[in-house]
């Protein structure tokens, strides 16, 4: 964390470019969304799918319930119904919304079971001796 801090002090470009790129990845998933949701029939600008999927992250974060696990699903619904879509429509994209922020997240479970792997068969070598 210390080498972090002092990599943004110095470097600001690196803090500035991990940000851009951070939201340009965001960009691209409502992007997509947006595209789903145009494919199911529903009439949402880009900005109302951010704005839903901003409102949806701040409840998803409150400590009600394990990762917004249902929360999230029923608040989006809901906020799409609002917006003129179906329910069938609404629930569909929630469905693939939270199948797509599953698999954004696998390659970081991916890495992160690869590298604890690797501690816990350095400290059997060690114990073995090896």
């Amino acid at each position: 964390m210390k080498n972090a801090a002092y990599v943004w002090r110095n470097q600001p470009r690196v803090l500035i470019l991990g940000f851009a790129l951070s939201w340009a990845g965001k960009l691209m998933i409502y992007s997509a969304l947006w595209l789903l949701a145009h494919g199911l029939g529903m009439e949402v600008t880009l900005a109302q799918v951010i704005g839903v999927g901003a409102i949806t992250y701040i409840l998803s974060i409150l400590p009600i319930s394990v990762n917004g696990l249902g929360l999230r699903e029923v608040s989006m619904t809901s906020l799409y119904i609002q917006l003129g879509a179906t329910l069938e429509a609404a629930s569909t994209l929630v469905v693939v919304t939270r199948f797509i922020l599953m698999l954004e997240t696998l390659p970081g479970a991916l890495w992160l079971s690869e590298t604890l792997a690797g501690k816990v068969q350095r400290k059997d070598a060690k114990k073995a001796g090896v």
